[in-house]
């Protein structure tokens, strides 16, 4: 007897699908920083950027909370489920990080 838990397909999926914009990701996150240079009003530059990561932080909560409901907890759901949903979540990501 097997006492390890198999994950349904569409978890699997879900997982190989996601390879390709994390590899986005990481990617980006190897660029190097650009130098800066001291700004006038750098405050409120920064408290807007702030204000939009906390939007996009909602918004992607939603995206994820969208990916489980709709793929990983639909016991229906077909691997071109998956994949349609990982693109539409890529498109997205790619507003935000690519």
């Amino acid at each position: 007897m097997d006492d390890e838990p198999l994950l349904p397909r569409r978890v699997t999926v879900l997982g190989e699908a996601m390879q390709s914009l994390w590899r986005k990701i990481a990617t980006r996150l190897d660029d190097p920083v650009t130098p800066s240079i001291p700004v006038y009003g750098m405050t409120e530059i920064v408290s807007h950027h702030l204000d939009e990561l906390q939007s996009f932080a909602h918004r992607l909560n939603d995206w994820v909370n969208g990916l489980m409901s709709d793929e990983v907890e639909n016991e229906n759901a077909a691997d071109s489920d998956v994949y349609r949903a990982v693109g539409r979540f890529e498109a997205f990501a790619s507003l935000i990080f690519l």
